[in-house]
């Protein structure tokens, strides 16, 4: 068995990946996240994304596939909204 000894800054990013991910240990992650880096297989993209942000995709194509979609307009709108709120929380 090797080991890996990554400064804090490192460890400290692996380890909110980890915990996000539900990984039980940051090793379990590492480990995981270097075998699909180095995979010549197809790439898996969901891993990429939080179970939080994978659901509200999932929800996203349900309520399109029912037809409830938004026009331009609206998402124009919603868009706008939701920059002034980026802005002032970045601001402010």
């Amino acid at each position: 068995m090797h080991s890996i000894d990554p400064d804090e800054h490192a460890y400290s990013i692996a380890l909110r990946l980890a915990t996000e991910r539900g990984y039980k240990t940051v090793e379990e992650f590492i480990s995981q996240f270097l075998e699909e880096e180095g995979s010549t297989e197809t790439e898996d993209y969901d891993r990429l994304f939080t179970p939080e942000v994978l659901a509200a995709v999932d929800r996203g194509l349900a309520d399109a596939e029912a037809g409830r979609v938004f026009s331009p307009a609206e998402v124009e709108t919603h868009l706008a909204q939701w920059r002034e709120e980026c802005r002032e929380n970045r601001i402010g």
